[in-house]
C-alpha cells in the first residue's frame, strides 16, 4: 500500500512540534488527517519508525513519541500540568468534549482573587491583562492539540479528544510523602 505523501507530509508537521491530532476537532482537514491516520496506521507507523519517530494512536487522537529532547518534553508537560490545573480550578469537570467560550471563562476570574492569583503564577503567562493571559494560556493550548477553536464569532472552544492524554499524565503521577 502506498501512503498519500501529501497526507504525510501535513501529518508530520503537524505532530513534530508535539501536538496531537483529534478525531473530535471541529476542523474539517485536521479530522481528515485523523482518519487517514487510523485506516493506515499500521504502514504510517512503519514509515516513521524509519526515522526513529514512534506514532501513537490512542482513544480517538494521536502523536508521535520519541525519547528525544526528554528535557524540553519535561519543560512543556510541566507547564502544560500548570495550565490545565487552573482550568481545573475555575471547571472542575473539564473534559473531553466539553464547550467553553473565552469571556465566560474571563468572568468567571475576574472576582476571584484566588484564581486571578493562580493565573499570574503560571510561569509561561508573561502578557499584562487578565484577557491577554487567558487568551495566551488558551492559545498555547489550541497550540498543542488539546482545545479547538469552534466557533469564531461567538470564541467557543471545545476540548479535544487529546485531551485524555494530559489526564492520564496526570493520573500517573504519585506524590509521596
Amino acid at each position: 500500500m502506498s501512503l498519500d505523501k501529501e497526507r504525510v507530509a501535513k501529518i508530520f508537521e503537524r505532530l513534530r512540534s508535539g501536538a496531537f491530532i483529534s478525531a473530535n476537532t471541529p476542523h474539517k482537514d485536521e479530522a481528515k488527517l485523523y482518519e487517514y491516520v487510523e485506516r493506515n496506521y499500521d504502514a504510517l507507523q512503519e514509515y516513521f519508525s524509519y526515522i526513529e519517530i514512534d506514532l501513537k494512536l490512542r482513544n480517538q487522537y494521536c502523536y508521535f513519541s520519541s525519547l528525544a529532547n526528554k528535557e524540553q518534553k519535561l519543560s512543556i508537560i510541566l507547564d502544560l500540568i500548570d495550565s490545565i490545573s487552573f482550568l481545573f480550578e475555575i471547571r472542575p469537570n473539564f473534559s473531553v468534549g466539553d464547550s467553553f467560550d473565552m469571556s465566560s471563562l474571563i468572568n468567571s476570574i475576574k472576582d476571584d482573587a484566588i484564581l486571578i492569583k493562580k493565573l499570574n503564577k503560571i510561569k509561561s503567562l508573561n502578557q499584562e491583562t487578565l484577557e491577554q493571559k487567558v487568551s495566551a494560556l488558551i492559545s498555547k493550548l489550541e497550540k498543542r492539540g488539546f482545545v479547538a477553536l469552534k466557533n469564531e464569532y461567538l470564541n467557543e472552544y471545545v476540548v479535544l479528544n487529546s485531551f485524555e492524554y494530559i489526564v492520564e499524565f496526570f493520573n500517573k503521577i504519585e506524590i509521596r510523602e
